[in-house]
């Protein structure tokens, strides 16, 4: 019963603001998500709350790991790769694309159909993500 009083305490302010888009543009959610996960570690640190592997259940052999190391000569082959196809695709069709994503970003509708279509014509992840920073920004925390 107590989670859900809490739950219903929670929706009744998210509410009183006007909804959860209000609430996010008044920060109050991500205000909420950071108090949250404050406290959160705040228990662990005070030995209240277990997480295993950090405050109980401790290994005490130390584990070592190696870190991969991208080899120079397939990092250059990549970027090799990158200018050819950026050297040989559509640009018109490119940013034809890009620009439809932009739009549908800037509408209510479904993004992934645009994604899908600039994935076709060559659109790169970072191409892409651009133009979604663009219209929806960064978040700055």
């Amino acid at each position: 019963m107590l989670i859900e009083d809490e739950s219903r305490r929670e929706l009744e302010k998210v509410e009183n603001m006007g909804g959860a888009a209000k609430a996010i543009e008044k920060g109050y959610i991500q205000q909420s998500i950071a108090d949250s996960a404050y406290k959160y570690q705040q228990a662990v640190e005070r030995g209240e709350r277990s997480v295993v592997g950090l405050n109980a259940y401790k290994m005490d052999e130390e584990i070592t790991f190696e870190l991969l190391k991208v080899n120079p000569e397939i990092e250059q082959k990549q970027i090799a790769r990158l200018k050819k196809l950026k050297a040989t695709r559509n640009n018109s069709e490119l940013k034809s694309s890009l620009n439809r994503i932009r739009k549908t970003a800037e509408s209510s509708k479904n993004l992934m159909p645009s994604i899908l279509d600039a994935v076709g014509a060559r659109a790169t992840v970072g191409e892409i993500s651009d133009v979604l920073r663009i219209v929806f920004g960064t978040y700055k925390g």
